[in-house]
């Protein structure tokens, strides 16, 4: 059953289960309710700050899965930047599958995400990136660098 914007805001505040069909269902609604172009600077989506990914959602949830004591992992979880640290509660949260409060977010990403790592895709990620500034109007000025950059360090 597709959910307008309202119900859906509703069922989320209320910490209800929204499903990854709910959600595609929605999507596609609003996907096909309008021709407008949409510009960078358009608002398409409100995500509620509690159902957000964050550093602070990540340190909660982690934290208590560590072991006690004066190991790495223990003490310097806090010392992780962002990247990795989101990294982990991802990792984490996907292996908890639909009992995973993030499951209907997570069911929507690709099983083998793209990775301008992967000399395979490189070039690819390359083109999307590029596509975006050019179709989009996206503001990429410096990510086919550090593309190529993140690409060196992993060779």
């Amino acid at each position: 059953k597709s959910l307008n914007e309202n119900e859906l805001m509703e069922k989320m505040q209320q910490n209800k289960t929204v499903t990854y069909e709910q959600i595609q269902a929605t999507l596609r609604t609003q996907s096909t309710a309008t021709t407008q172009q949409y510009t960078q600077s358009d608002i398409l989506l409100r995500i509620p700050l509690e159902a957000q990914i964050t550093r602070s959602t990540a340190l909660q949830i982690l934290k208590p899965l560590l072991p006690k004591g004066n190991g790495i992992l223990a003490n310097g979880i806090h010392e992780l930047d962002d990247g990795p640290l989101l990294a982990l509660l991802l990792a984490h949260e996907r292996a908890l599958g639909s009992d995973s409060r993030f499951y209907p977010y997570i069911a929507t990403l690709p099983l083998h995400p793209s990775c301008g790592w992967n000399p395979e895709w490189r070039q690819s990620v390359v083109d999307v990136v590029t596509a975006m500034a050019v179709e989009m109007g996206t503001d990429v000025q410096g990510w086919p660098a550090e593309i190529a950059k993140a690409a060196d360090m992993a060779e």
